[in-house]
């Protein structure tokens, strides 16, 4: 943003949350995360079991769980997804999970690191593969840039019921699909005296221990957010995900979407 977020003043909701103390002190990797790529551990049958219920993972009748072919597939698909990031996942486990779901860690996440931690890398990418779910699908939220405003100050007012997390992404001006998908958690709504313009305060995976914002132009209604050299700006394709659609389990696997727009692509 052209200013920075120290000079916003608080808006009328915010969490307690801070992306220096709170946030996960290692960036978001894109190196891989299949269980044999670069010593890092991704899905296993036994975490796919955990989110999508043994009905939907283990063939009927063979003690130890022996997974299903389509079981098979959205493990190997979300390990291959993966690789791309985990921007999903280290947002999901972080806002809204202080004590009410297992997160997969325990301890401040400034303090881990990922380095020879597999049950932390399994678990973020059980947060990651969470999101090609149909209930998460079905619950992703799509609104103007205002009205993400009032979606988020009404969550942050009332932690208790629940937080969002927010994907955005950029169209590809001649097929209008959402490209270069990526995940935040925001924390915060903050304005400028002087100005109607809102900045919505993000936890950026990409950027741990720093705060950065989207600009919010009230009065045009679009949204803008620059990570490094790349802006990704809209109007109407703000999206943000209830994070009870990710906590109520089990969820059931979908195999028949495209990879899932917050993935780092």
């Amino acid at each position: 943003v052209a200013e920075p977020v120290a000079a916003l003043t608080r808006g009328a909701g915010q969490l307690a949350f801070g992306p220096s103390s709170d946030g996960f002190g290692f960036q978001n990797d894109a190196s891989g995360t299949g269980p044999d790529e670069k010593n890092v551990s991704g899905i296993t049958t036994d975490s796919a079991r955990a989110v999508l219920g043994d009905a939907a993972v283990c063939k009927p009748g063979i003690d130890p769980c022996s997974p299903t072919e389509k079981a098979k597939t959205w493990i190997d698909e979300s390990n291959k997804l993966g690789k791309y990031g985990q921007c999903f996942g280290m947002a999901a486990a972080l806002v809204g999970f202080q004590g009410d779901a297992d997160a997969g860690f325990s301890g401040p996440a400034a303090a881990q690191t990922l380095e020879s931690q597999p049950v932390l890398q399994r678990a973020l990418a059980t947060w990651q593969a969470s999101q090609d779910t149909v209930e998460v699908e079905r619950a992703r939220q799509t609104h103007t840039a205002n009205d993400a405003v009032t979606a988020l100050t009404a969550a942050f007012k009332n932690p208790q019921a629940g937080q969002l997390m927010m994907t955005i992404a950029n169209k590809d001006p001649k097929t209008g699909q959402r490209t270069q998908g990526h995940a935040l958690a925001p924390y915060g709504v903050f304005s400028l005296e002087g100005s109607d313009d809102k900045y919505i305060a993000v936890y950026d995976p990409n950027t741990p221990g720093s705060t950065a914002a989207v600009h919010i132009d009230s009065a045009a209604n679009t949204w803008t957010y620059t990570a490094g050299s790349l802006t990704y700006d809209g109007k109407g394709d703000l999206q943000l995900v209830p994070l009870a659609a990710l906590t109520n389990k089990p969820l059931i696997p979908d195999l028949d979407v495209d990879p899932p727009e917050s993935v780092d692509n």
